[in-house]
């Protein structure tokens, strides 16, 4: 009776210590468990670092060559709108194109073409450069005046000659006559010691364009 009391005791004390190992292993595999879990969670997130850092990587690339390809664009439109607008354009195609203004007749004009052309040189001379030739006291000569002058209406004839006698004057001293060609008058004077004058301009004029134009 007494060994089954003790076997039975025995027993008892064997299943108590099987319990107890088979609970320190579950918790020992529970902890392995959690272990490889917290294991697995670290390597996922280097790998979530690890793929993140890349595409940030690759999208700062992209960037750099998007960049690079818009500067190209850009520098080829720029080099494209200055080679057109170094290319002759016909007046037609222009994109602001304007009528042209209608101008009026100048009144009383009879002279012809080349003759007109001629007095507005003389005009634009007069304007640019009779001050400092001492010709600005023919101020008062206009287009008008010239051509009554030529046609020798309204006593305008006396200012041409004045305007001829003053420009021959000043073209006498200065270019003057170049060196080995005619100087001198019929009367032998020099050019430079004759008192120009309407009744001896046609002479002078004549020495001077000889001199200056073979």
């Amino acid at each position: 009776m007494r060994m089954k009391k003790e076997l039975r005791e025995q027993q008892i004390v064997e299943a108590k210590q099987k319990k107890q190992q088979e609970a320190a292993n579950a918790r020992k595999l529970e902890a392995e468990k959690r272990k490889k879990e917290k294991e697995m969670q670290r390597l996922q997130a280097v790998m979530l670092k690890h793929k993140e850092k890349e595409r940030l990587k690759q999208q700062k690339m992209d960037e750099i060559q998007l960049n690079k390809e818009r500067k190209l664009q850009l520098r080829r439109l720029e080099l494209e709108k200055a080679k057109a607008l170094k290319k002759p354009n016909e007046d037609m195609c222009l994109a602001d194109l304007k009528s042209l203004p209608v101008l009026s007749r100048i009144p009383c004009l009879v002279l012809q073409g080349s003759t007109l052309s001629d007095c507005l040189i003389v005009l634009q001379f007069l304007h640019s450069f009779g001050k400092v030739l001492g010709l600005d006291n023919l101020n008062d000569l206009d287009l008008s005046v010239l051509q009554e002058g030529f046609l020798n209406t309204w006593g305008s004839m006396g200012k041409v000659q004045d305007l001829l006698v003053s420009m021959v004057s000043s073209a006498v001293q200065d270019p003057g006559i170049p060196a080995g060609h005619r100087s001198k008058t019929c009367l032998g004077e020099e050019l430079t010691d004759v008192e120009i004058s309407r009744d001896n301009v046609s002479e002078i004029l004549q020495i001077y364009m000889e001199a200056h134009c073979d």
